[in-house]
């Protein structure tokens, strides 16, 4: 019984019913086992199905795979294997929709049809329905090479402006429909494209893209070779405002100022240039060479040398002594301070002797024992006492705190030094001594 085509390669599903041995009344008591069913493709031989049989109430229904569907022609043989409970059942069909099918044609694609034939719309068709992935392989091969350089055919007969980018649905042809390199310099005929094939104002700066003109947008070396740009050519005419020169508000990116700095300087020498200064300061150049002379100059600065030059320097011992000598007016010829000259140093102000006469021991006890020692430096620390530090304990604010005894500078809360003390709980305590009160 021939049941129809099925399409290749494509698992299918076939009903079919089956009679008692009589043949008069259908049978619903058969119970199928895989081996009642068996499948010969292309006459060949005979394999058990994959699947079993099902029943389906009145009638029976046998599943063929993916596999067993690739065939031409198929016959399935249905014969019980143990008693005889139905007639045997022979079922034969044909597939279609591939080129090793008994039909190649596929049923199920709408491009397939009325392909060549007029008076029909294609309306219908969905989107994409004919593309290059629906057309086999070498499918257009062969003929008769599409007529190309043959004559005696004429296309006047197509109105000015058929095609136009109106008539052109939006994204027919996009890059996306195109294979990877279809489009490059040697798939396009010498002088395809000339002056003389392209309308006026074809090409102008309305119709291109802001920043249509990109490094990213050339392949990388796409540039190279190419006649080194005209560099040195005659016959152009390029303006100063063709190139923007002199314009402002430009910005070198990171990369161009990463280049600049790391440009080399050997070629750079021009007299009065930058290049020509940093080629001095670099390593061997002259600026450099004059400094290392120096450093190996048997006559160069010493530490002792720079002491001395420390020494002279605004702030330094020597200037503070000629900070102290007063105007011509104030001083004696011979250069020494008059006895009227007196310090500037607050409480330690003291009247001079006159000119060549030398303090008395009393002048300078007095001297010391009237010392401020809140000025002068202040050398004493944890571990170096000095006369500063004892004479603050008889003077300044001192403390006791628990077993430590803190003794202050002259501002009374400034730490100067500290001790650990001994106490005794039945003795008077001490506990501090402050001046200020």
């Amino acid at each position: 019984m021939y049941i129809g085509m099925r399409k290749y390669g494509v698992a299918a599903t076939f009903d079919f019913p089956v009679y008692n041995p009589d043949g008069i009344d259908l049978d619903t008591d058969w119970v199928p086992v895989q081996a009642d069913c068996e499948l010969m493709k292309d006459g060949g031989a005979s394999t058990a199905i994959t699947a079993t049989a099902v029943d389906e109430g009145v009638t029976y229904s046998i599943t063929l795979t993916t596999t067993e569907m690739e065939c031409a022609r198929g016959v399935i043989k249905i014969q019980d294997a143990a008693t005889k409970d139905i007639l045997d059942v022979v079922l034969t069909f044909d597939t279609y929709g591939d080129p090793s099918a008994q039909h190649a044609f596929d049923f199920d694609s709408p491009g397939n049809w009325n392909v060549g034939k007029t008076g029909y719309s294609v309306d219908n068709l969905a989107t994409d329905t004919i593309d290059a992935a629906s057309i086999a392989a070498s499918a257009m091969n062969g003929k008769g090479d599409w007529n190309i350089n043959k004559t005696g055919y004429s296309v006047s007969a197509l109105s000015a402006n058929v095609i136009t980018a109106a008539s052109i649905n939006a994204s027919a042809i996009t890059s996306a429909k195109f294979a990877t390199g279809a489009i490059n310099a040697a798939s396009i005929a010498s002088n395809a494209f000339t002056a003389v094939k392209f309308g006026a104002d074809f090409l102008t700066a309305a119709k291109i893209a802001d920043n249509a003109f990109l490094g990213v947008n050339f392949a990388a070396g796409s540039l190279d070779g190419k006649g080194d740009w005209n560099i040195g050519k005659g016959g152009y005419a390029l303006t100063v405002a063709d190139w923007n020169v002199g314009k402002t508000g430009y910005a070198l990116s990171a990369a161009g100022i990463d280049l600049i700095f790391d440009e080399l300087l050997a070629g750079h020498t021009t007299s009065d240039t930058f290049g020509e200064v940093m080629n001095d300061w670099q390593d061997s150049g002259r600026l450099d060479a004059i400094l290392d002379a120096i450093a190996t100059d048997a006559a160069r600065l010493t530490s002792v040398r720079a002491a001395v030059l420390t020494d002279w320097i605004n702030g330094g011992r020597l200037d503070a002594l000629l900070d102290l000598i007063p105007t011509t007016s104030m001083r004696g010829t011979d250069g020494v301070d008059t006895a009227t000259m007196r310090g500037t140093d607050g409480a330690n102000t003291i009247t001079p002797d006159a000119a060549g006469v030398t303090p008395t021991a009393i002048e300078n006890a007095d001297a010391l024992l009237n010392r401020d020692m809140s000025v002068g430096a202040d050398s004493g620390s944890p571990t170096v006492r000095t006369v500063r530090q004892a004479l603050r304990f008889l003077r300044n604010k001192w403390a006791i705190v628990g077993s430590t005894l803190t003794v202050n500078k002259e501002d009374d809360s400034t730490a100067s030094w500290t001790a650990t003390v001994t106490t005794d709980a039945a003795a008077d305590p001490v506990t501090g001594s402050d001046p200020a009160d």
